[in-house]
């Protein structure tokens, strides 16, 4: 029988009409139209279809979705060996191969097809050769039928995340009834095998419920992961398929355009950020500053928009990008309502914008206005298989997310402490897992806001909600105001750069309001605070 590589202790679903219709529906995004096959997202499409291998095992299908399912396996385990190989599934190939093999297939998966064979009024007596023939002539047509279903359907490659988060929903479903099925024929009835080993009675059960919940989840772990968390090295060539799959190289992203950072670091794959501010100091405007640095070496950004609307952003980056290459200032409303400015204006602005939107030299704005603590990972997952080209993900700010109020692996999140700290336990996992860097903008605690403002060098906690903010993050910056400082400026603080110099001295930035830009000059500096002891503490 073919091995699909899966787990011998998880649960299995039984197949029925709506698992097959969520399939179809992915195979639907997989086949290449006829008129779309030289522009056909090969590589897409294998990235789509290694996700629905970790979710789906194909002995859980029958038939000619079994059928489909193997001919997309069998070209995936080729692109393992051959990076360059193009994975595309089209009705010629797919043919040749049945009308050589599918008596083989046939006779080496009995359980896969004597089921569908029964339920279509077929004899699935396979070892009579006459069975056989007939059951390889239909099984045969309904394959085709099935792929011309499939090829048909007004799908795209890029539609196929939404389709198996549908089939993991089913999925979901399915084993969760499945494990309540199992639970009464263990207490009650005449046992039932989990993988190897074989529960029943009350004793089995009480060990049944210890397991059950990994038996659902389990196949979801790696579900929109990309990196492999192990390795044995065990030759060369084990080396070499580790660091073609792994994708935790350090990539330099961005310098945030400052003089006294950037003669020191870069902001690179794989950091955590938190930006802890005064209220109203300015810290979305100088997320959009840092987040639009990014953009402009080309990466895409992910940003939670929070509080602010998803229009105010997207208008306030176009600005950001109209004064960086002009240098004039148009506001993020004055965009917005463009056509009341002058002709000239009108005619820049649509210039800049149309550049900003459509030049494929800089990276592209994704925007969300709101996450949720307990399943903020398989959201950002999500954008992350369907946008590969993310390098950094914005959240502001870490304490306006949403709750649904589910159980995760911390638990329940009762309060905000425990919700931060659960966000930055994901982002940690994100950043690892997917070579990424997170931005995260957080109010400054009471104590400090009031000591800053008064200009005092006192020891104080710098930020609110929880300590994740700075004993988490590999950066911790500072703004502030104090009585030394011009309307106008702000006071930058490196609180915790690590692995580099942590001896950065505060230093003066001028806010140029209108159009989300923070700018330094030596001419600032005058007004910058020397001894600076506002120490970094934990955030309760």
């Amino acid at each position: 029988m073919y091995n699909n590589r899966r787990s011998e202790d998880a649960l299995r679903v039984t197949y029925d009409e709506r698992l097959r219709e969520a399939i179809i529906d992915i195979f639907a995004c997989l086949i290449p139209k006829q008129e779309d096959m030289q522009d056909f997202k090969s590589d897409a499409a294998y990235r789509y279809f290694t996700e629905l291998q970790k979710i789906l095992f194909l002995d859980e299908v029958q038939g000619d979705i079994w059928l489909i399912y193997y001919a997309f396996t069998r070209l995936s385990e080729i692109k393992v060996f051959d990076q360059s190989f193009e994975f595309l599934l089209d009705k010629r190939s797919f043919s040749k191969s049945l009308e050589s093999n599918i008596n083989d297939m046939i006779m080496n998966n009995k359980e896969a097809f004597i089921p569908f064979l029964d339920e279509n009024g077929m004899s699935s007596d396979l070892d009579i050769q006459k069975s056989l023939e007939d059951a390889s002539d239909f099984l045969y047509s309904m394959a085709l039928e099935t792929f011309d279903e499939a090829q048909s359907m007004d799908m795209d490659v890029n539609d196929t995340l939404k389709y198996l988060d549908i089939l993991k929903e089913i999925l979901l479903t399915m084993l969760s009834r499945e494990s309540l099925i199992a639970g009464s024929e263990i207490i009650s009835g005449d046992g039932r095998y989990i993988g190897r080993r074989f529960y029943k009675g009350n004793k089995d059960f009480v060990d049944y419920l210890k397991v059950a919940p990994s038996l659902v989840s389990a196949r979801f772990n790696d579900y929109l992961r990309t990196k492999r968390n192990s390795i044995s090295l065990t030759d060369l060539q084990s080396y070499k398929a580790f660091e073609a799959d792994n994708t935790t190289k350090v990539q330099r992203l961005f310098e945030i355009g400052w003089e006294p950072l950037d003669d020191v670091f870069s902001i690179c794959t794989g950091d955590l950020i938190t930006l802890i501010g005064d209220e109203g100091i300015g810290k979305t405007n100088t997320a959009i500053h840092i987040l639009m640095q990014n953009i402009k070496e080309g990466h895409d950004v992910l940003m939670m928009t929070g509080e602010s609307s998803i229009t105010k952003i997207v208008n306030m980056c176009i600005s950001n990008y109209i004064y960086y290459k002009t240098g004039l200032q148009f506001t993020w409303k004055e965009i917005l309502n463009y056509t009341e400015e002058s002709e000239e204006d009108q005619r820049l602005i649509e210039l800049w914008r149309s550049d900003f939107l459509e030049n494929s030299g800089i990276g592209r704005l994704h925007l969300e206005q709101s996450f949720n603590y307990e399943d903020f990972d398989t959201r950002i997952k999500e954008y992350l298989v369907q946008y590969p080209n993310i390098s950094l993900v914005v959240i502001d700010h870490t304490d306006r997310l949403g709750s649904t109020g589910d159980l995760t692996d911390d638990g329940y999140l009762r309060d905000k402490k425990s919700k931060v700290d659960h966000l930055y336990k994901k982002e940690i996992e994100l950043k690892q897992d997917y070579n990424i860097a997170f931005l995260n903008l957080a109010h400054s605690s009471s104590d400090a806001e009031k000591a800053s403002a008064k200009g005092k060098n006192l020891g104080v906690r710098i930020g609110a909600t929880s300590s994740a903010t700075t004993k988490d993050a590999d950066f911790v910056f500072y703004m502030s105001r104090d009585q030394s400082l011009n309307d106008g400026f702000i006071k930058w603080s490196c609180k915790k750069i690590r692995d580099y110099q942590d001896d950065i001295k505060p230093f003066v930035l001028k806010r140029i309001f209108e159009v989300s830009e923070l700018e330094y000059d030596v001419d600032y500096q005058l007004a910058a605070i020397e001894d600076d002891e506002l120490e970094l503490e934990d955030m309760y």
